[in-house]
């Protein structure tokens, strides 16, 4: 998967996780770095890309975080995938199935 990440010299990796130990050696095989998400949040600086993949309720970033980033806005690629979802399938009474043999 990592090879996805391929990237020209001047692009600069940053890869980010509540536990930074569980992204070091991922970075580390694609030279990047490795951050916690406390610390980026805290102090983003300058971002092109972001590409999340997160199991939250809620957004991580937000209008604090958004206006603590330098330069211009970064494309955000959202992969997440709620840990519950917020629709649900119809009940089978919602259907309405009428068949007539007249």
């Amino acid at each position: 998967m990592w090879r996805a990440f391929a990237r020209p010299a001047e692009c600069n990796l940053l890869f980010v996780n509540r536990t930074v130990s569980k992204v070091v050696e991922l970075a580390a095989s694609c030279g990047g770095r490795a951050l916690a998400l406390d610390a980026f949040l805290a102090a983003p600086g300058h971002v092109e890309v972001i590409v999340t993949a997160t199991s939250a309720r809620e957004p991580l970033l937000g209008r604090a975080f958004f206006a603590a980033l330098q330069g211009s806005a970064p494309v955000v690629i959202d992969l997440a995938v709620p840990a519950t979802p917020t629709c649900r399938p119809p009940r089978p009474q919602e259907f309405s199935c009428s068949t007539s043999t007249t």
